[in-house]
């Protein structure tokens, strides 16, 4: 797996902070839809030096790289860790994106995806080494109607399959 170039500095030259959640958000050719789910994630209630959120471009240029910088540039509190891969796949991005976070817990959000502005708060509230927090997802094809929520039987398949996440283990997933 190709190891990830990537700083322990902001883009203005000050140390960050280890954040207590790493967001991995991998992409491929993202850029007409990745605008949505970085303020979406810009937007969050948790203190922005909680959280890092680090995108992974694999394959070609897009111009995914010039939303990046314009992020950074309009939320400079923003944690974001841009890295680039020349080979696709998103497997290897979420992959590198893991091994490039430095979160006590990390989770993963699609490039199309947006989550509400305390999807993070509220996953960090419910998580512990030994508990691993769930977030409950809608597909919203029609802006004009509130999400349906209703998955009983999702609801009860993850019951049912309820585990503990290793104390041992460096860190925790965040799952979505």
């Amino acid at each position: 797996m190709p190891r990830p170039a990537v700083g322990s500095t902001s883009g203005r030259g000050d140390r960050m902070p280890q954040p207590d959640v790493s967001v991995v958000v991998p992409t491929y050719k993202g850029s007409n839809h990745i605008g949505a789910c970085l303020h979406s994630l810009a937007r969050q209630s948790l203190a922005a030096w909680r959280y890092e959120v680090i995108v992974v471009q694999n394959g070609p240029s897009d111009g995914t790289a010039a939303i990046l910088a314009h992020f950074a540039h309009q939320y400079p509190a923003l944690m974001l860790r841009p890295i680039a891969l020349s080979i696709p796949g998103a497997g290897l991005a979420r992959n590198v994106g893991l091994r490039a976070a430095r979160g006590r817990f990390v989770t993963f959000v699609d490039d199309d995806d947006t989550v509400s502005p305390t999807y993070l708060q509220v996953l960090l509230v419910h998580s512990f080494a030994d508990r691993v927090g769930l977030a409950q997802l809608a597909d919203i094809s029609d802006q004009r109607k509130a999400p349906n929520f209703d998955n009983s039987s999702l609801a009860a398949h993850l019951a049912a399959k309820r585990s503990t996440v290793s104390a041992s283990s460096r860190r925790s997933v965040l799952v979505p």
